[in-house]
């Protein structure tokens, strides 16, 4: 196959930059525009040996681990302050001559860590936590990614976090790299692993608002485009939830991404009906508090339970009555939403609907039609 990374349409969309301070990614840009005044990143690496393991790493897992200070080692060295690694402006001489250190190196590691990337450098991660790919993502340089990411005979090393549990995969989507995620993720990189937030990647493709990240995240791999370093099923499971009890559609939901929603439900294995771990509403329930109204209609659409109630017995109808929501009150009822029901507390939808006379005349004038 080629050794290039499929090539799909890039469709770069508007992004609130105030939704990504909430992931952690605003301290990474910050710190790196300091480091970074001209916006490139460097392609000049130490050739400095540092002391490696004295046995083979037996995992992925330990072998991540034992990079881990051999970082410390030679980001402490004179040469490697010297270099200007992660500081100076790239040239089109340097790239070149970095592509090729990636494909030809003059000095391998011995005995050890003969079947790690040549490429490791690249995947340590630096006295602030950030590894040359992740940097290379955030900067938006492409190519080099691509190539630093092809080099990678060991997907473990994709899967190194920053500072805040990012890894190479949630850079790519905060971002909106579409063609970078869907290259990390056919190079083995690990679409289940979380932030400091418990939010895989789908989870911020989905409350971002990014469509194509989510089809780069859940379509399984073609043979085209598979170089065999992937050994997860792809999707794998999209109704994980962060550590706040919320699931990829949940997140969707609540910030009207009604085009995240539309790829979310063709994902086998989704469930729209799945509850929040916190407080047992829906994707609908969720809709309908955050006024998404984009997102209640497709939710509706595609079938999800209209009378879903959540830990307190409240369904959408009682939430949207409570609201004054009365365009969505009359869509819920269309759609077969009970009035009849009642909350924990013993209320329906006539005692929510308080002193809002004209939410009462209308539910009146429903209870009147359906009998």
């Amino acid at each position: 196959m080629s050794n290039k990374a499929p090539s799909y349409k890039l469709e770069k969309q508007n992004v609130d930059f105030g939704d990504r301070i909430d992931s952690g990614f605003d301290s990474i840009t910050s710190r790196e525009e300091e480091r970074f005044d001209s916006g490139h990143v460097s392609c000049t690496l130490p050739t400095t040996t540092t002391h490696l393991p004295t046995s083979k790493p037996s995992n992925d897992k330990e072998l991540v681990d034992n990079m881990r200070p051999m970082a410390k080692e030679m980001y402490a060295t004179e040469e490697y302050v010297d270099s200007g690694f992660g500081s100076a402006s790239m040239t089109d001489e340097e790239r070149e001559k970095f592509i090729m250190t990636l494909r030809n190196p003059e000095q391998k590691p011995k005995d050890v860590l003969d079947e790690m990337s040549e490429s490791l450098h690249c995947f340590l991660p630096d006295e602030d936590g950030d590894t040359f790919l992740q940097m290379a993502i955030i900067h938006e340089k492409i190519d080099l990614a691509f190539d630093v990411i092809q080099s990678c005979t060991r997907p473990a090393l994709l899967n190194v976090e920053n500072s805040n549990m990012q890894t190479a995969l949630h850079l790519a989507v905060l971002t909106d790299q579409p063609e970078i995620t869907r290259c990390l993720v056919a190079y083995g990189a690990n679409v289940s692993c979380v932030d400091k937030k418990g939010n895989t990647p789908l989870h911020i493709a989905s409350e971002m608002g990014f469509p194509l990240q989510v089809e780069m995240l859940t379509t399984p791999l073609d043979p085209l485009e598979d170089p065999g370093l992937q050994t997860n099923s792809i999707p794998e499971n999209v109704d994980v939830l962060n550590y706040s009890g919320l699931a990829a559609i949940h997140l969707a939901a609540r910030n009207n991404r009604e085009s995240v929603i539309r790829k979310l439900v063709k994902v086998p294995g989704c469930n729209i009906n799945i509850e929040d771990s916190k407080s047992g509403r829906t994707a609908l329930h969720h809709a309908i508090e955050c006024r998404s109204k984009d997102a209640m209609k497709i939710l509706l659409k595609r079938g999800i339970q209209v009378n879903a109630l959540s830990f307190d017995d409240c369904s959408a109808l009682h939430m949207a009555v409570s609201k004054g929501m009365r365009s969505e009150v009359n869509t819920l009822i269309h759609h077969k939403a009970d009035m009849h029901l009642v909350t924990r507390d013993d209320n329906d939808v006539f005692d929510l609907a308080g002193r809002n006379h004209q939410m009462l005349r209308q539910l009146y004038t429903h209870q009147k039609l359906k009998h």
